[in-house]
């Protein structure tokens, strides 16, 4: 048999098994719906059906030389064999009360013979599954002619199972058939014991256990040991099914114990064969102590309790049992359930003993207690110590013991927190010792087990036990501000504790630090509302910061070195990292200032005093921020920092007091003076112009002068002074400039008037005539032209506007022909890349041009000829300077005025309006048809390019604006059908706006273009039909289906595939309404979709075209399945089925033929490409 070409093997089989399940599937259901009579006439046609099949395959394998479809048919009349035998049990009531016991069992004998020996002769994997299930059939019919009872059914069936087993066959395939089925069987049998309608515990006993005995048969036949657990648990669930509920838990206890055993044995031989066996008992064991377990805890939950003196037995011995298995064998899974089966009978045992859960977490907190006391003596005994961090899943996955302590804490907690809300009930005192323990064990556990996460949960825990204890000891002190000075003492134990233990980890000191610091916090906020509380509280903030920093400075505090650097890395930021590990050098300076001033406050100095106080000590802060840096790794100017803070504080509390004032502005003149000198550091020359701001300030308010005019004056002259003195070897003057010119800017943005922006506009000009930078050029020309703004406002005229605009744009732009390079007047460097002396002239000039276009809009009725003149002016600029794209800029305007246009246009006479709309739409398109015909040409013939090469940077712009004007024209064009006017009009605009757009698709070759000329032109044709009054779905689809299918030959750029299915999908789409609103079927729309379909399928097979062809033969098969369906839904797989096993044999018989079939219809539908021709 041939095994290359198009259809492989795979193809052939896929065929035949498909066909095959088809024809079963539908006479599953045929059989039943059809219903003949008399009886002989149903029993015949049920002999003749698969007769028909047997004799068909016999023909097809000895005439046609079919070794492989023939087999397949014969397979379906096996099974058709079945199927009929399962529709006759259904009839059987039609027999003969004498024929109707023997019926099933004469027609099972046969069907499972019949089934059996064409299996055996067909060889085909479909009768696998049928041969054991006519065999399980039959001996079922043996058993109920017999008049065996049905509950021993399972039973008797283990026989077949046997049968199967042991079957001594040749062939390997049928083994191995036959054991499956006997596996399937026997797991069935196992199931359907319990689905008997007539189920008992002596039938559920019986089918277990001849389970149990038929796995202990083959296990003791073949030696295979693994079969014993097996067995065992067969013959616990039949002990199970016979015996009361309440002995289950000692039952299943009792094997797990024998399993303990038969482990035990099998680890004395270590013969690698009982690997899985030793496995499977060891899971079997540990499974079947956990259920004893379960059942014990929640028999009182199905109605059958167990008394506490066996629950605890049972529980203990389950856990003790479970935790022997997993040291002995290494599971730590058992250990952890046998320590949690433990703790749940010492739970018990609690209740057992005492009659009241008031103590029930002290109960369990002792159990924690022992379990971690364990862990330690068991860490000792080994001499292990853990050297690394873990997290709470690590430590409970790895540690049975460390799992119970976290997990009883965790339960305790929860019971003291259900059990503090029935306060009365329970004595507060309990709860807070039962917290306080937990939180105990939770340190030392963290500590035992390196365990940082643990040991932040018990820090933040503890308040909650403290602050209880505090109320219930010391009643008086329950007030929210002295609970915030407890919770800074306790946060000091924590620091404390964090730095006695500087031998363990950063990781595990961390959430003492972190907790102590957070809480030290807390506690501070606690104390807001209570200004002396207050200052004692943060008296203890600064005493502890001031602490910190020393040990860090002095090296000795390891955690926070550690959170700094790996916050910063050191290596990559060593200033960063050099500033934020002083962190608590700034908190004490800060913090230090501010505890003086409330200080200051509370001991009721006058604003005055305190202002000259915190100036006098501001300098303490300066001096100690100078001798800081001076040691190793610390920075000062958190120091300074706080320094400059009380300074400016001072003075503030200072200001109106004038004495004060003084006394305080000559301290300051005289240390800045001071500091200036003796260091020559340019950052004091700010802060001395400061002061004698000040002190100007002052003597003005003294004496009654205006300040702000006095204030901008000094800072107008310190500004010129430092011009002046500006050096590239003095830098002060450099200073004096910018401090000067800053405050000045900032004078004036607090107030804006003409004689301010005046004086601004000066000192610019100072500063351009100083420095001569074209920079400060554009600062100059912002400052004057807002001076100008500010004195006229916007009531200027708007030609005004326009001529200022305009005339500093040619300044700018002649700017440019004179300075700049030819490469440097494209449009980006024009405007923004190049910044020279034409930039603020083209800036403020562009802004001036665009507020009197603005102002023009707003103040005069007609802008269209201002536009244009601009337009045609900026066009003659930018054909004088050829500035590249610099033509969007006349074209955009000149678009504005024709945009603008169409406004006057609408506000004429209905009558007249409507034509002037339209013509003015004809017009658009003509020019739009132009300008495209135009810059085609141009691309095309290269003229007049050739001679003037500035003219490429026009063509991009106008073909953009022809585009433009299209995209506006069509809806001025449609917003002319609003009107009564001639239709030629419209259609005319129409045609010469698709005309462009097929311009456009002739040199981009884009698709849209090409859409939008056919929506056009079909726009057109639809405003035609609707003035000539023509209806009919008809009219448009045709036409443009026709036209759609012309496209797809002719156009080369559109994917032809879609064109034709949008066309064939239109006329179908239009035939179908008309035929749905014209008469139906049988009528002249229905006549026309035929001829439709019968144009389009010979379209498609002549010229080969795959989409109309597909099109139309789906609708044609859609029509014989309507058509099928009438009559009965089985009928189409059936007509599938035969049709696949037809295939199946031509396949196999005429393959080169089929495929030569195969390959022409394939090219016709469009799968493969046609063959080239030569």
């Amino acid at each position: 048999m041939q095994t290359d070409g198009i259809f492989s093997q795979k193809t052939l089989k896929l065929s035949l098994y498909s066909g095959i399940m088809l024809i079963v599937i539908s006479m599953l259901f045929l059989g039943r719906e059809v219903k003949t009579s008399p009886f002989l006439m149903q029993l015949g046609l049920a002999i003749l059906t698969p007769a028909s099949f047997y004799i068909i395959g016999a023909l097809v394998y000895r005439q046609l030389n079919a070794p492989l479809a023939a087999p397949g048919i014969v397979a379906t009349g096996a099974w058709l064999v079945v199927i009929e035998l399962v529709h006759f049990y259904d009839r059987r009531a039609q027999l003969p009360r004498v024929a109707e016991d023997y019926y099933w069992l004469l027609a099972s004998l046969l069907a499972a013979v019949i089934v059996t020996l064409t299996a055996y002769r067909a060889r085909i994997w479909l009768l696998v599954p049928l041969v054991p299930l006519a065999q399980i059939n039959a001996t079922w019919a043996v058993m109920s002619a017999t008049g065996l009872s049905i509950a021993w059914w399972p039973v008797f069936s283990f026989l077949l199972v046997l049968a199967w087993w042991e079957m001594p066959l040749h062939d390997q395939e049928w083994r191995q058939a036959y054991r499956v089925s006997a596996v399937l069987l026997e797991v069935f049998l196992l199931i359907f014991s319990y689905w008997l309608p007539i189920k008992t515990e002596h039938s559920m006993l019986i089918t277990w256990a001849a389970c149990a005995l038929l796995v202990a048969i083959l296990a003791l036949r073949h030696g295979w040991i693994n079969l014993g657990p097996l067995a065992m648990v067969l013959l616990a669930c039949a002990a199970a099914w016979g015996l009361p509920l309440v002995w289950w838990p000692l039952a299943w206890l009792v094997i797990g114990v024998g399993m303990v055993i038969f482990i035990e044995q099998l680890a004395r031989h270590e013969v690698e064969s009982h690997t899985l066996a030793l496995e499977l008992s060891t899971a079997l064991a540990v499974l079947l102590s956990g259920l004893a377990a379960l059942l014990a805890k929640t028999a009182m939950f199905i109605g059958s309790p167990l008394a506490p003196l066996v629950v605890i037995p049972v529980l203990a011995a389950s856990g003790s049992l479970m935790i022997w298995i997993g040291r002995r064998r290494e599971l730590n899974t058992a250990q952890h359930a046998g320590l949690w089966l433990l703790a749940a009978a010492w739970g018990e045992l609690y209740f057992a003993l005492f009659d009241t859960s008031e103590g029930y977490g002290l109960w369990l907190s002792l159990l924690a207690v022992v379990a971690l006391l364990t862990e330690r003596l068991l860490l000792t005994w080994n001499r292990g110590k853990r050297k690394t961090t873990y997290s709470v899943r690590e430590v409970v996955a790895r540690w049975p013991l460390a799992d119970l302590v976290i997990g009883l804490t965790v339960l305790i907690v929860l019971w003291s927190g259900f059990t503090s809300v029935d306060l009365p009930a329970t004595d507060p005192l309990i709860v807070a010792v039962t917290v306080a323990i937990v939180v105990g064990v939770w340190l030392v556990a963290g500590l035992v087990y390196r365990m940082p996460v643990l040991i932040h949960v018990a820090l933040w825990l503890a308040p909650l036990p403290y602050t209880l204890m505090l109320i219930l000891l010391a009643p008086h002190l329950a007030t929210l501000q002295l609970f915030g000075l407890a919770l800074q003492f306790l946060a000091m134990i924590y620091l404390l504790i964090g730095h006695l233990l500087h031998r363990q980890r950063p990781a595990v000191l961390a959430p003492f630090f972190v907790a102590g610091y957070i809480q030290l916090g807390l506690g501070l906020t606690m104390t807001l509302s209570q200004p002396m509380l207050l200052i004692v509280a943060l008296m203890v903030v600064v005493i502890v910061c001031f602490v910190t920093s020393l040990i860090v400075i002095l090296g000795g505090h390891p955690a926070w070195d550690v959170a700094v650097a790996r916050l910063i890395p050191p290596d990559r930021r060593p200033y960063a990292y050099r500033h934020v590990h002083q962190l608590f050098v700034f908190l004490t300076a800060w913090l230090l200032a501010i505890w003086l001033y409330l200080m200051l406050g509370a001991a009721a100095f006058s604003p005055a005093r305190q202002g000259i106080i915190l100036v006098l000590m501001s300098s303490a802060w300066i001096v100690l921020g100078r001798l800081l840096p001076r040691l190793p790794g610390v920075v000062g100017w958190p120091v300074y920092a706080a320094g400059w803070f009380m300074w400016f504080t001072g003075l503030l509390l200072v200001f109106f007091a004038p004495p004060e004032a003084i006394i305080t502005a000559i301290f300051g003149l005289a240390l800045s003076a001071e500091a200036l000198h003796r260091s020559k550091a340019i950052h004091w020359m700010p802060v001395f112009i400061l002061q004698i701001l000040f002190s100007v300030l002052q003597v003005a308010w003294m004496i009654d002068l205006p300040g702000h005019s006095l204030l901008l004056a000094v800072t107008m002259g310190l500004c010129l002074a430092g011009m002046v003195y500006d050096r590239p070897e003095r830098q002060a003057g450099t200073i004096t400039a910018l401090t000067g010119g800053g405050l000045s800017l900032l004078i004036w943005l607090v107030r804006i008037d003409p004689i301010t922006t005046l004086g601004i506009s000066l000192l610019a000009l100072a500063a351009l005539l100083r420095y001569r930078r074209c920079e400060l050029g554009l600062v100059f020309h912002s400052t004057l032209a807002l001076l100008l703004l500010i004195t006229f406002g916007l009531a200027l005229h708007w030609r005004i506007f326009l001529l200022a605009g305009g005339l500093q744009l040619v300044i700018g732009l002649l700017l440019v022909i004179w300075t700049r390079p030819r490469r440097f007047r494209t449009l980006h460097a024009l405007l923004f890349k190049e910044f020279d002396w034409a930039s603020s002239f083209l800036w403020i000039g562009g802004v001036s041009f665009m507020a009197g276009i603005w102002s023009g809009w707003l103040s005069a009725s007609e802008m269209t000829l201002p536009l244009v003149v601009v337009g045609i002016a900026l066009a003659g600029c930018t054909l004088w300077l050829h500035v590249p794209r610099l033509p969007y800029l006349p074209l955009i305007i000149l678009t504005a005025a024709f945009l603008l246009h169409v406004d006057s246009l609408v506000g004429q006479p209905f009558q007249q309006a409507g034509s002037a709309i339209a013509a003015y739409g004809v017009w658009i398109a003509a020019f739009v048809l132009a300008i495209q015909t135009l810059v085609t040409m141009a691309v095309r013939d290269h003229w007049p390019i050739n001679r003037a090469r500035w003219l490429v940077w026009w063509i991009r712009p106008l073909m953009n604006t022809s585009i433009f004007l299209g995209f506006v024209g069509v809806p001025v064009t449609f917003i002319s059908l609003l009107y009564p006017i001639q239709t030629i009009w419209f259609v005319f605009s129409m045609l010469l706006f698709s005309l462009s757009c097929l311009i456009l698709f002739r040199r981009e070759g884009r698709l849209m273009w090409l859409v939008f000329a056919v929506g056009l032109v079909w726009t057109a044709w639809l405003v035609m039909l609707s003035r000539l009054g023509l209806s009919g779905l008809q009219w448009h689809t045709i036409p443009f289906g026709l036209l759609m299918l012309i496209m797809a030959r002719a156009v080369r750029r559109i994917d032809p595939g879609f064109t034709e299915l949008l066309a064939v999908g239109m006329m179908l789409y239009g035939a179908a309404i008309d035929v749905n609103l014209r008469g139906g079927v049988f009528s002249l729309a229905g006549l026309i979709a035929a001829l439709q379909l019968i144009g389009l399928f010979v379209y498609g097979y002549r010229a080969q075209r795959p989409t109309p062809l597909a099109i139309t033969l789906s609708i044609g098969a859609g029509g014989l399945l309507w058509m099928i369906l009438k009559i009965n839904l089985w009928l189409i797989p059936l007509f599938a089925g035969v049709l696949l096993l037809a295939v199946a044999v031509l396949l196999e018989v005429e393959r080169a033929r089929v495929e030569r079939w195969w390959i022409d219809w394939q090219r016709r539908l469009g799968m493969t490409s046609p063959p080239k021709q030569n």
